[in-house]
């Protein structure tokens, strides 16, 4: 190599960028899961009075809201809570019909995140003040509260960051079994413990101090 070409060559090197690596990118952060937070709102227990039964008139609010109140529906007068009448000789007609149904009314609410998500009602169990199991009530006809304050028919699907109220028609307690008819029942205490399904996980609610509604002792003439 010629003194001439060694210059040229040094004097390219020379001018050659040298390639810099980018530092690495930040790793965008996943969204947030949905999740569904669950509490029972109201309970009625009572009898079955099969899928013809209508649903509650109104949703009960949940405890974190406001307890043991209900929301009207539009239209709708003040009436007795889920759960019964004080007495039920006051409460004849609509609001109190000839067969109680056993329900559960279910708040329900979305956080933000990738959804839709499916809840399901995994299992109710019904326990006594000494903390027996003491049935276990099927639970159907899951219905959903809406806009034009009726409940509907409700496919157990929660989209993110919507609040909804949920009613599920629920078979009776085995009252011979549990108290030796529903008459006996009439004054204890019982706590409705529920688990459902939210997505793929599970959880377990319970709602306390639950006395079944009140029945007219049968009089004979």
């Amino acid at each position: 190599m010629t003194r001439h070409t060694a210059v040229i060559a040094l004097t390219l090197a020379a001018c050659t960028e040298v390639p810099r690596s980018e530092p690495p990118r930040p790793e965008p952060h996943p969204a947030a899961a949905m999740d569904v937070a669950v509490e029972i709102a109201g309970v009625t227990l009572a009898d079955d009075c099969g899928d013809a039964a209508p649903p509650p008139a109104r949703p009960a609010k949940p405890a974190s809201a406001a307890a043991n109140q209900v929301v009207p529906a539009p239209g709708a007068t003040q009436g007795p809570s889920a759960g019964g009448c004080a007495d039920p000789r006051n409460c004849q007609g609509p609001t109190h019909p000839a067969c109680d149904q056993t329900s559960m009314q279910l708040s329900l609410r979305a956080t933000a995140g990738p959804g839709p998500m499916t809840v399901k009602v995994k299992q109710v169990e019904l326990v006594d003040a000494a903390g027996k199991v003491v049935g276990r009530l099927t639970a159907r006809k899951p219905s959903r509260w809406d806009d034009q304050g009726n409940y509907v028919t409700w496919d157990e699907t929660m989209a993110p960051g919507k609040t909804v109220a949920t009613s599920y028609t629920l078979s009776s307690p085995d009252w011979n079994a549990i108290s030796n008819g529903r008459w006996n029942a009439q004054g204890k205490l019982f706590t409705l413990r529920v688990t459902v399904t939210v997505g793929s996980a599970e959880r377990t609610v319970e709602k306390q101090s639950i006395t079944p509604v009140m029945i007219e002792p049968q009089i004979q003439t």
